[in-house]
């Protein structure tokens, strides 16, 4: 029988939660699935502009599936949202491209509804973050990008984003 412990000495096997190296794409596989989704697809405005938001704000599904109509300021070129996962708000420049993807949705293929969230689906009813993840994640898995052990959902969108704005610089 050994006094001394020793277990401090030898480090847990056990695999940590949430410790895994993020996904993520390049900007030219970024491009691919934005192209996809602004061409080929049903929807293709609504899913255009949120991969778009996604993957140029970094905004979360439950974020882009909260986003309300009140949130554009469109006067000053601001878009502004309470992040879901932690209440802190965000306010970001609304850069022409996003801009233009939400104003294509919103007057040519948003259904008429009076619920005040911007995206919605094609019976008027309200998206969730879930439906956001899975247009993603299909998306990725159509367009030919070779996603290996990559994750592919919309949180690796905002992982690139990250990881990009990181190598440029």
């Amino acid at each position: 029988f050994v006094e001394v412990n020793y277990s401090v000495l030898f480090p847990s096997s056990k695999k940590r939660r949430h410790t895994d190296i993020p996904s993520v794409y390049t900007l030219d596989e970024v491009s691919l699935l934005l192209n996809y989704l602004k061409n080929r697809n049903q929807n293709r405005k609504r899913n255009y502009a949120i991969a778009l938001l996604a993957a140029v704000y970094g905004f979360r599904s439950g974020d882009l599936a909260e986003m309300l109509l009140g949130d554009i300021d469109w006067d000053n070129g601001m878009i502004r949202i309470i992040q879901s996962k932690t209440g802190n708000e965000l306010k970001h420049h609304l850069i022409p491209q996003a801009g233009n993807a939400i104003t294509d949705y919103l007057l040519e293929e948003r259904s008429d509804s009076i619920d005040p969230h911007i995206f919605l689906k094609q019976d008027g009813g309200r998206l969730n973050s879930t439906s956001v993840s899975s247009m993603i994640f299909t998306a990725f898995l159509r367009t030919g990008i070779v996603i290996n052990d990559r994750k592919h959902g919309s949180h690796s969108l905002r992982h690139s984003l990250a990881s990009n704005m990181l190598a440029s610089g």
